[in-house]
């Protein structure tokens, strides 16, 4: 990860702070987590979007890497022409905080999902504690439009994510860790393919609305758990494509690759939560 001077970025930016909205209307901060008895299948994701639509700002993911755990960070940005997988500079300026990070460019031409700057970001970046005392983030991606990042609601989540994320195993030492703690009651629930079997949907909570986004490169059925542990087909993504399904709290859903093969499963709580499909296939062998 490279960083240049941030003097002029900080002028640049000033006007674009002061002037900027506090937070985009409809706009919520949702931390989602995936956890597996393997630390590299489990998934912990910080998205802020507008619940049951495809608007999608900002998608944080923890990730191990062979120096240790560090997150890439997916902001929504105009690009112009800059060419799918370019170099970028992302000039970003909050309270107390300015800098100029490097990253590639993503989804151009893409009609449904993200399109604008991918970042890795370390753990200790300044950046993580910006986004939890500052009200926005001011960001440009090269010489293109400011756009602003509201951080309203966001505290909680981005340290809840940070500190987790940091607290995944190391490379090499993933026997010697314990398990992350199972969420409590209240929160969304992911459960592993495994558990499906003595898995049904009996219990029922209040009203629930999901958005599904695939952010795979394969097509992904969207199935129901119903109550006789049978599976209902319920939806079709391509790669990029979302759609958001109404629930209730308790209910179980599976997600899966073309052949039908259970990637996933998951459990929403109560409310709004955006649930970005990131499985990737798995090789069953022979159908």
């Amino acid at each position: 990860m490279r960083r240049i001077g941030i003097a002029a970025a900080a002028l640049l930016l000033q006007a674009t702070l002061a002037g900027a909205a506090m937070a985009q209307d409809g706009f919520v901060w949702i931390y989602d987590r995936y956890l597996d008895p393997d630390p590299f299948q489990t998934r912990l994701s910080l998205v802020y979007a507008i619940p049951e639509t495809d608007a999608v700002q900002f998608i944080a993911t923890c990730r191990i890497g062979a120096g240790g755990t560090y997150a890439t960070i997916e902001l929504g940005a105009d690009i112009g022409s800059l060419a799918e997988g370019a170099p970028v500079d992302v000039r970003i300026l909050g309270s107390n905080y300015r800098d100029v990070i490097t990253g590639d460019v993503i989804g151009v031409g893409a009609e449904v999902g993200l399109t604008g700057v991918s970042l890795a970001v370390e753990l200790d970046d300044p950046i993580w504690q910006a986004m939890q005392t500052s009200l926005e983030l001011a960001y440009t991606a090269g010489e293109r439009t400011d756009h602003s990042l509201g951080l309203n609601g966001a505290a909680d989540p981005v340290a809840r994510f940070v500190t987790d994320c940091r607290d995944m195993p190391e490379p090499g030492d993933v026997a010697a860790q314990p398990q992350p703690a199972p969420p409590p009651p209240t929160a969304q629930v992911f459960a592993g393919c495994s558990q499906l079997g003595t898995m049904r949907t009996t219990d029922t909570g209040g009203e629930a609305s999901i958005t599904f986004v695939n952010r795979t490169d394969g097509f992904r059925g969207v199935l129901w758990i119903d109550g006789n542990g049978m599976p209902q087909p319920y939806g079709n993504l391509n790669p990029g494509e979302s759609y958001t399904q109404q629930s209730f709290a308790g209910h179980i859903w599976m997600i899966t690759d073309g052949p039908g093969n259970c990637l996933e499963v998951y459990v929403p709580a109560a409310g709004a939560s955006v649930f970005a499909i990131t499985a990737p296939n798995i090789d069953f062998g022979p159908e």
